[in-house]
């Protein structure tokens, strides 16, 4: 846990950019376009913050994400109960 908490610390403090994330123009004119205008820091305010989860966008986008990688984590298990299933001893 120690571990965790320094190394958070010392990337927070020592590892970060403080330049904006540079995109093309063709990029940003389109992400301004659906909506997105803050540009600072990696990550853009408007898509990874609270206020954008709560929103009706946020939550769908958070029911589909859940349910890709449900689906895709059941395949997987799908896949090796059969691969498993096949090849008994």
């Amino acid at each position: 846990m120690g571990g965790v908490l320094i190394g958070g610390f010392i990337a927070a403090t020592f590892l970060t950019n403080p330049n904006d994330v540079l995109v093309a123009e063709n990029t940003h004119d389109q992400l301004f376009a659906l909506g997105i205008k803050d540009f600072g820091g990696l990550m853009p305010g408007d898509l990874f913050s609270w206020e954008s989860l709560g929103s009706l966008r946020g939550l769908v986008f958070m029911v589909l994400g859940g349910f890709s990688v449900y689906y895709r984590d059941w395949e997987t298990d799908r896949k090796s109960t059969r691969l498993n299933s096949s090849h008994r001893l």
